[in-house]
């Protein structure tokens, strides 16, 4: 048996599996994703779709990111009917429009009735969305927004931010001792409209979504957070708060299993801790020794260097994460096709 990383050494994986044995395992699907992908890039897109099809049919709950790559590849591959297929489960998680028109290649297509259609159709509510779950995530995800976006540098705010990071993660990790978590599984995806459909419901005045005003540059408009295809309103939570990680691994890696978090949004956390150390605005409780190499997710811990990139790679592979080599050739066919081949927060994913 090959040696486990540090990160995936503090726990055993098969015990968590064997405790949580009633719910649904995710494992052989990210593996037939990543496989998917891994097909495409490489030029197989016969390979690419079967894996595809065989991921989405193994889970009851498919992440609608992966459904849009899917049908990204597929309208590359000019399969315009199976690249409706893919994107019609994607509306029925929530999949706006606003967010397809992001993606270039999808955008494009919307002058198609065929895909017109489907986006003026109202999306079906999925079946696991918790509306009760989502509003309290919202309404502790709102509260800890407006101190944030008022605290700058003031101890006072940034000691109540701190606070009300510590309670939203309270009320929610109750389900993290059922191997879930709050994300678009549980409580949909986060969405311009949704967020502001829960503000007008509580009469909650909304944020102020201005325009950085920085002389000698141009912004464009704000991009809908639609484009990430997640939801991190929870997820927030635990990086205002990084030392969470370090005390709920073992339980947020259980929700990975389960499907309730893609085992990027672990790994980046896991990153997020280590390169947090020392910021004033998050809650700094724990003790970090860092490693020479993670995963090569966030630009500050990520190595070229040939040895580490090994370590990197074999990192990736136990906790089921794509490639780095892969994510790289992805990135070269997002400029060259007009795709978008990441999302979630910030586009980790």
């Amino acid at each position: 048996m090959r040696a486990r990383t540090a990160s995936a050494a503090a726990f055993s994986l098969l015990g968590l599996g064997r405790a949580l044995a009633q719910e649904e395992q995710y494992w052989t699907y990210y593996d037939l994703v990543n496989a998917a992908e891994a097909a495409y890039v490489n030029g197989d897109p016969q390979a690419c779709f079967a894996a595809f099809d065989k991921a989405f049919s193994g889970v009851a709950h498919p992440f609608t990111s992966d459904r849009v790559i899917a049908g990204e590849f597929a309208l590359a591959s000019h399969d315009t009917t199976r690249c409706l297929g893919y994107l019609s489960g994607a509306v029925d998680d929530g999949l706006s429009r606003a967010a397809v028109q992001q993606i270039p290649i999808l955008g494009s297509a919307l002058t198609d009735k065929r895909f017109a259609d489907m986006f003026a159709r109202v999306a079906a509510v999925p079946p696991a969305t918790d509306p009760v779950l989502r509003d309290s995530v919202y309404m502790g995800f709102y509260r800890a927004q407006l101190v944030k976006e008022k605290m700058g540098r003031d101890p006072v705010l940034r000691a109540r931010m701190q606070e009300l990071t510590e309670e939203n993660i309270a009320s929610w990790s109750r389900k993290l001792e059922k191997g879930r978590f709050p994300s678009e599984r549980m409580i949909g995806l986060y969405t311009e409209q949704g967020f502001d459909d829960f503000l007008k419901r509580y009469g909650l005045p909304g944020f102020q979504r201005t325009v950085p005003q920085i002389p000698g540059i141009a912004f464009g408009a704000p991009i809908p957070e639609d484009i990430d295809l997640f939801n991190k309103a929870a997820f927030v939570d635990i990086l205002h708060s990084p030392c969470s990680w370090q005390e709920h691994r073992e339980a947020l890696w259980a929700a990975v299993g389960n499907g309730y978090m893609h085992p990027k949004d672990y790994c980046a956390i896991e990153e997020w801790l280590v390169r947090s150390r020392g910021n004033p605005n998050y809650l700094d409780s724990c003790e970090v020794i860092r490693r020479p190499c993670y995963y090569n997710i966030l630009f500050e811990l990520r190595t070229d260097d040939p040895g580490l990139l090994k370590q990197v790679e074999q990192s990736r592979r136990d906790l089921h994460v794509q490639s780095y080599a892969v994510d790289q050739q992805k990135r070269v066919l997002e400029k060259k096709y007009g795709l978008v081949l990441f999302f979630g927060f910030m586009g980790w994913r």
